[in-house]
């Protein structure tokens, strides 16, 4: 975790990671203070190391419901993080308690936004508690029913079983 607000401190810890080999970092771009942004950019490309951009559609935890508010947060976010010129954007995408009909319909718009981007951008979809890819099931339907939706596979979310009690 790091205090962005003391540049002293965000240079080193950043000139840390370089020495430790990384050649980039993973950066919640929507959650750091826009008056922060500038800097850590400019620490970022004076040391070389790439970013990658992760973002949540309606924020961390997930507070909206709609499919259509996620989907308008996923566009306006990945445009956020374009300014970054990250290596990729790595999105939470939508929610859990959607039914498997919703979840497909969002990514088709997803996949379908991400291809008006052109090749300028990457961007993969995590699986992660909370999301729509929580559970491997809904992931694999979905992976069947939109085949250009690209992932970040993070297991560990996987073992959970329930995060959110059924109302």
């Amino acid at each position: 975790n790091i205090d962005y607000k003391d540049t002293k401190t965000t240079l080193a810890t950043f000139q840390k990671i370089k020495k430790q080999g990384f050649s980039g970092v993973e950066i919640a771009t929507a959650f750091l203070p826009k008056e922060h942004h500038t800097t850590v950019q400019s620490i970022l490309k004076d040391l070389e190391l790439k970013v990658v951009t992760q973002i949540h559609t309606t924020g961390y935890p997930v507070i909206e419901t709609d499919p259509a508010r996620n989907f308008d947060d996923f566009r306006i976010k990945v445009e956020q993080a374009l300014d970054w010129n990250p290596l990729l954007i790595n999105s939470h995408s939508g929610r859990d308690d959607w039914d498997i009909e919703t979840s497909k319909e969002f990514f088709r718009k997803v996949t379908s936004y991400e291809a008006s981007l052109g090749n300028s951008v990457n961007i993969s979809h995590e699986t992660h508690r909370q999301r729509t890819l929580c559970t491997h099931t809904t992931t694999f339907q979905i992976m069947k029913s939109v085949p250009d939706l690209h992932y970040t596979l993070d297991l560990s979310h996987w073992v959970l079983s329930a995060e959110r009690l059924i109302s």
